[in-house]
């Protein structure tokens, strides 16, 4: 995993870490040991920039700045729900 493509990073409650790499249109799940476990693409993903896990419910909430969406999967890269913000000020 190079440092120049990782835009966003969160660290999951096991200790995992996921990368959003928008560049490659995918979050990169690294082990705790520092291997990547998994790779996480979807069509959903255009240029996933921001990754946030949420402890409170374990998923995945995942800022794409291409397709101006919020993506939410769960650690395995199940897709939840992607959510559209074209128009939103936020």
């Amino acid at each position: 995993l190079e440092a120049a493509t990782v835009n966003g990073l969160s660290i999951g409650a096991d200790g995992r870490l996921f990368a959003a790499q928008h560049q490659r249109q995918q979050i990169s799940v690294i082990a705790p040991s520092g291997e990547i476990a998994r790779v996480i693409k979807l069509r959903e993903f255009s240029g996933p920039a921001h990754v946030f896990f949420n402890p409170a419910d374990g998923l995945l909430y995942v800022g794409d700045v291409w397709n101006r969406s919020l993506v939410v999967v769960d650690p395995e890269g199940k897709l939840v729900a992607s959510l559209d913000l074209e128009g939103s000020q936020a």
